[in-house]
């Protein structure tokens, strides 16, 4: 009896579905109370039901578990980066340091009289390349603009941030700051963007620089301009 009913879910299910309505049939057939036929196909209903619902369930679950983990990620690199910035802010007051529960810093090479060394931030800018467009999704990739086919980020860089501003079609690329808005913090040289619907027909500025592991950032790079198509 206990080889005839399988454990794994999947062999169960075929099983079931095909011989509960034989013997359902077959129960009716021999004058059986048709009670327990009912039960059956009852039981049979709602097997299905209730395994169409974890399927279901299971597939939501999967799906929140990497929005969850995508977002985790995200939010884990922000605030890295946001407390190391904070973390060299020379600005940074005592109350400041409590509520982002950051140390105080170790005494410097100067306060200990030794000599300092700067660390300069990296130079030169990179290089925004657009390796692809399909409709308002641009795939860009950044390089660095001394040796474009050298792969990776420069050994002391550890984000790329990368920002855009839209013009109109001919238009130069704006050269204020302010226009461009930021589109992430990234730790890899390859990015797809996807735009609003509502920049089609209109121009992409893109810009990109190097952020050292010490906040330290570079220069901005020249702009790269591509198409938002329909």
């Amino acid at each position: 009896m206990g080889k005839f009913i399988p454990k794994p879910e999947e062999e169960f299910a075929r099983m079931a579905s095909e011989m509960s309505p034989k013997f359902a049939a077959w129960w009716r057939a021999r004058g059986g109370h048709e009670a327990h036929a009912n039960v059956i196909e009852s039981a049979l209903e709602a097997f299905n039901k209730s395994r169409r619902e974890m399927t279901m369930l299971k597939a939501q679950y999967e799906h929140s578990k990497q929005v969850h983990s995508t977002a985790k990620k995200k939010l884990s690199k922000m605030i890295t980066f946001m407390r190391q910035s904070a973390m060299r802010d020379a600005n940074l007051t005592d109350a400041d340091r409590l509520t982002l529960k950051i140390p105080k810093p170790k005494p410097t090479r100067a306060e200990q009289g030794l000599i300092l060394v700067p660390v300069p931030p990296p130079l030169p800018p990179p290089m925004v390349v657009l390796v692809a467009t399909e409709s308002v999704t641009h795939a860009i990739k950044i390089v660095r603009s001394e040796a474009p086919e050298r792969r990776g980020k420069p050994k002391m860089v550890r984000f790329i941030e990368l920002c855009v501003a839209f013009t109109s079609i001919s238009q130069q690329a704006p050269v204020d700051d302010r226009v461009y808005q930021h589109v992430g913090l990234f730790a890899t040289t390859s990015r797809r963007v996807v735009l609003s619907h509502r920049w089609v027909g209109h121009q992409a500025h893109y810009r990109a620089r190097w952020i050292t592991g010490q906040g330290e950032m570079g220069p901005w790079s020249a702009p790269m301009t591509a198409m938002v198509a329909a």
